[in-house]
């Protein structure tokens, strides 16, 4: 859905009424990079699966540095080495969960 509303430039449609949806497909389309989707609907499905994994991994690394941004905190935690900020990707399909470095 991020992909599609960003490429094709439309609003993006909350069948569930879901009062956050629009604001996090918003977000994971700042980590979308404009070029590296030109032809989205002509390329190969396996193409755009590739594409949607690479995004939403810059996706959860960009998250992760504006939790250690916004808080003084968890950064000064991190520094300290007494927690980390891991991201993770969760696929739905299979159950598998990547840890990020």
């Amino acid at each position: 859905m991020a992909v599609d509303t960003f490429v094709d430039q439309q609003s993006v449609t909350n069948p569930n009424d879901c009062a956050h949806l629009e604001p996090i497909i918003r977000e994971i389309q700042q980590s979308i990079d404009a070029d590296s989707v030109i032809g989205w609907h002509d390329m190969p499905a396996d193409r755009q699966q590739s594409l949607i994994d690479a995004i939403y991994c810059r996706h959860v690394a960009a998250t992760c540095h504006k939790i250690l941004e916004r808080s003084t905190t968890l950064s000064e935690l991190v520094r300290s080495g007494r927690v980390k900020v891991v991201g993770a990707m969760y696929d739905v399909h299979t159950g598998r969960i990547d840890f990020f470095k």
